[in-house]
């Protein structure tokens, strides 16, 4: 139960700041008491003693927190040899155009077109994503390749790329 002259100020610093009082936030201070019919307990009312009442800021109106960017995950020099390929992981094989074309590239710009994702095993290292780049690494004869350690956790797309 709201007094009149409380309602009365609540509603005018709601019409000061713009805004309806219906869903305003309220910071209400002070001593609860309960006064209830001891026959009809569906007839109570709860009441502060002695309070203060101040508006509080919509959750929204707060300025949004600067989102920071991650990092690029860090590439990984590793050596050729210590990959396992998993072919139940790869969906189909290249074509040989298509490696050419991953060479070509490789040798224009010192770098694949994506990257190549593995994963840590017992034994070494296992292909995840890239197996394109992992065919041209080959053809190339390169005996290192960068690549990025792959996790459950990590959302791949190609798209990111």
């Amino acid at each position: 139960m709201v007094k009149a002259n409380l309602y009365k100020k609540l509603k005018e610093h709601a019409s000061n700041v713009g805004r309806p009082l219906v869903g305003m936030r309220i910071s209400i201070k002070g001593e609860l008491y309960l006064e209830m019919d001891a026959e009809f307990l569906n007839n109570a009312q709860l009441g502060v003693i002695g309070f203060e009442a101040e508006a509080l800021p919509d959750k929204l109106d707060k300025e949004p927190k600067a989102t920071v960017k991650p990092l690029p995950p860090r590439t990984k020099s590793v050596p050729l040899i210590n990959i396992a390929v998993d072919l139940m992981l790869i969906p189909k094989s290249p074509s040989t155009e298509e490696i050419e074309q991953e060479v070509s590239y490789y040798h224009q710009h010192k770098m694949f077109s994506r990257p190549i994702f593995i994963d840590k095993t017992k034994s070494g290292y296992r292909l995840r994503k890239g197996y394109l780049q992992f065919a041209a690494a080959k053809k190339l004869s390169l005996e290192e390749v960068d690549t990025l350690m792959f996790s459950s956790e990590m959302k791949v797309s190609w798209d990111d790329y």
